[in-house]
């Protein structure tokens, strides 16, 4: 039985003293100045090129903000003269010969009220006398192509309400030195109701940051309880015991009332919310954090990545008893029926791919197909094999080592053990590569359970024996 500490809460008023670091060779070293409603950020920069250096700022494959560019501004230099394009998102720096150059700029904004959607509030950064949000790809410029150099991140004048700093493990605000990929893609949330509580599993301390509007004792506690019943039933089914800290952040939108999205930052997850809710932790919010923390052990190709992920997600809510296997049933019949409406269901991933930040079905659409596809193939490795668990014997087989990076080739070389290979390469070049129909009802399905077409002509699962249906849920 794993011993489980008392939810624990961290005062966030961190010491500015600074810590030995190891010496290393900085090349962008980032001091953070908070003034009032933004933040000035001075950089002192050591060129690789003899004369000049072209800085890119921002990722529009982070939500498609093509117009990114107008969240920095205010460029200054003594030791340099500075062009700026903001249509490619460059700082071009002429310095000649300069060994260090020395710049400052101001990043600034306030989400807009008219024409905001998901991506853009979840992306964007937002500053305010109240707030700080910011993603570090949305704060400091890079050399394009180049993403192998160190990065020091200091404070100046910090913000005089909570902030935790998701490139320091615990979130503090201590100067932080390391590889530019430690703050590229994390997160720097500061709010004045923010609440950061730490809780130990396994001896590793993990890490909760939450801001909730509504019944504040009763959401941070469900959802610490939620995420060590998640936690642990992941660790049970894989028979591992993660020993680095985990990050679990739970923050409101501002303005939107989208429902819940979010983004997986490796050993962390940013989860946006609409805050009019008492309950943070909805069914469909929980269901997205289970998901998210399911990374921790199935990403890669997104057929696989993003499809079996959710089949491993609606699994654990069910094994550990969060969930009913009517739950699993109709999660997995949503999927189906979603997928046979779609309008672009026989398309294929590369041009879904294409179009992704069109939103809709084409951010959905490789989920769906992945899912169907793994819950279809699980009934014909059952009636192959007679395990009727057989998923946790196809993921166990398949091996942490390889569903954190899953490709094709290792899939179905590993797959064939199971069943006929030349079946199995058959129908994933038709199911998952051309995004053929997938004919559901005449194939073995799992035990306890049946596939018929409804009114509407979606296939959906009815359970025939609940006893039987239920031995497919366990975790050891």
């Amino acid at each position: 039985m794993k011993k489980l500490a008392l939810l624990l809460i961290v005062p966030l008023m961190f010491t500015c003293c600074t810590p030995k670091e190891e010496q290393v060779d900085v090349k962008m070293d980032y001091t953070l100045d908070w003034r009032t409603d933004h933040l000035h950020v001075f950089l002192t920069y050591t060129p690789t090129e003899v004369d000049s250096v072209t800085l890119h700022y921002g990722d529009i494959s982070y939500g498609g903000q093509a117009d990114i560019f107008s969240c920095v501004k205010n460029f200054e230099s003594e030791d340099c003269r500075i062009v700026t394009d903001s249509a490619a998102r460059e700082v071009k720096l002429y310095y000649e010969g300069t060994p260090v150059v020395k710049l400052e700029y101001d990043m600034e904004y306030d989400l807009e009220d008219e024409n905001l959607n998901c991506p853009r509030e979840l992306f964007r950064p937002n500053t305010d006398k109240d707030f700080l949000y910011v993603q570090g790809l949305n704060l400091y410029l890079h050399e394009k192509g180049r993403n192998r150099y160190n990065m020091r991140v200091s404070w100046l004048t910090k913000p005089d309400f909570p902030t935790f700093c998701m490139y320091n493990e615990d979130g503090s605000m201590e100067p932080h030195t390391g590889p530019q990929s430690d703050f590229y893609y994390k997160f720097i949330l500061g709010d004045r109701e923010l609440l950061v509580d730490s809780f130990e599993l396994n001896g590793t301390t993990n890490y909760m940051v939450t801001a909730p509007r509504q019944l504040v004792d009763f959401n941070r506690e469900d959802i610490r309880r939620f995420f060590t019943d998640v936690y642990t039933g992941y660790e049970k089914f894989w028979n591992d015991t993660i020993d680095y800290s985990f990050t679990l952040v739970m923050y409101p939108f501002e303005k939107i009332r989208h429902d819940v999205t979010g983004l997986g930052l490796g050993h962390a997850f940013l989860c946006r919310y609409n805050h009019y809710a008492d309950t943070i932790l909805t069914k469909n919010r929980a269901t997205t954090v289970a998901h998210e923390i399911g990374h921790n052990w199935i990403s890669g190709e997104q057929w696989f990545g993003e499809g079996f992920n959710d089949l491993q997600t609606w699994y654990i809510l069910t094994a550990t008893g969060l969930r009913t296997i009517d739950d699993y049933v109709a999660e997995v019949n949503d999927y189906m029926a979603k997928l046979h409406k779609s309008k672009i269901r026989n398309l294929p991933n590369d041009q879904i791919s294409d179009n992704f930040w069109k939103l809709g079905d084409y951010s959905w659409i490789i989920y769906w197909r992945g899912a169907i596809y793994g819950y279809r193939l699980l009934g014909q490795l059952e009636a192959a094999t007679g395990d009727p668990h057989i998923f946790k014997t196809l993921m166990t087989t398949l091996g942490k080592e390889h569903t954190l990076g899953m490709n094709r080739e290792y899939f179905i070389e590993t797959v064939s053990q199971f069943m006929d290979r030349d079946v199995l390469e058959t129908q994933f070049e038709k199911y998952i590569i051309n995004a053929e129909t997938m004919d559901l009802t005449k194939t073995p399905t799992l035990s306890g359970s049946v596939i018929k077409y409804d009114k509407n002509g979606a296939p959906q699962i009815y359970i025939t024996d609940r006893e039987v249906f239920a031995r497919h849920f366990v975790l050891e």
